[in-house]
């Protein structure tokens, strides 16, 4: 029995995560592979203390993170079985300057279970919703910092 269950969903009417998936602390920690809806027990959640209300952005990321590494694996079915409405006209929390924080926050609370895989992806995804542009050096000096962390582990 799965902790968590995700299923695909429909953006605009394109299919997002829309692909079978087992989740595993692992690869959470490269990417929120839930997104922002899961079925779980009432139970499971309180177990694990419900959303992290410290939080200012990725509340779902560190629950749905939580419960993975309490319960074990989760499971994404790609059949998209909703349709997300973001049309709203109000500001996401996605894409609010607190997203940012966000990231920083879920890095303090599990970075000490990162690989410098992890770690790579985060900044990435971090930059990514910082609207920067990565630069050929960032990419090379963030691998060569890679390549160093992996030989002097």
């Amino acid at each position: 029995m799965f902790p968590l269950v995700h299923t695909g969903s429909l953006k605009k009417a394109k299919p997002i995560l829309a692909t079978d998936l087992i989740m595993s602390p692992d690869t959470e920690l490269y990417t929120n592979n839930a997104s922002s809806q899961v079925l779980t027990t009432k139970e499971k959640f309180l177990a694990i203390g419900g959303f992290d209300e410290a939080f200012v952005a990725l509340q779902d990321y560190d629950c749905y993170f939580r419960l993975v590494c309490r319960f074990g694996k989760a499971r994404r079915i790609g059949e998209p079985l909703m349709n997300v409405h973001v049309a709203h006209g109000q500001e996401r929390i996605s894409s609010s300057s607190n997203s940012v924080k966000g990231f920083d926050q879920f890095l303090e609370k599990h970075g000490h279970m990162m690989k410098p895989s992890h770690l790579h992806t985060l900044a990435k995804r971090r930059l990514a919703r910082m609207r920067k542009k990565v630069s050929l050096a960032y990419l090379w000096h963030s691998l060569a910092a890679r390549f160093y962390l992996l030989q002097h582990r």
